[in-house]
């Protein structure tokens, strides 16, 4: 990860290194309840994350308790998925 000062965002050239690499890094962040056993969801995000057919397989997804709530496990799923070749429509 990089950090880019604001101000170098409005006086500079900013290069997007990833805009020539089809893989785009996809966090989803979701909570179970604390009556969950953990291995069975790391598991179980895991294996629906391999349904999708545009996660990138090279990489597997990892999935890790990433927080705490009242009353949930705050979960972090990190996968590879390729790029889109058309735009979403925004009613999706």
């Amino acid at each position: 990860e990089f950090l880019v000062p604001n101000e170098d965002l409005i006086t500079s050239q900013v290069v997007n290194w990833s805009y020539s690499n089809e893989d785009i890094r996809l966090d989803i962040y979701f909570g179970v309840s604390y009556d969950s056993d953990p291995h069975v969801v790391r598991r179980v995000a895991r294996e629906a994350a391999a349904t999708v057919k545009r996660v990138v397989t090279v990489t597997p997804p990892v999935c890790h308790i990433v927080g705490f709530g009242d009353s949930i496990w705050l979960c972090g799923m990190r996968s590879r998925r390729t790029a889109s070749k058309f735009p979403i429509p925004a009613a999706m």
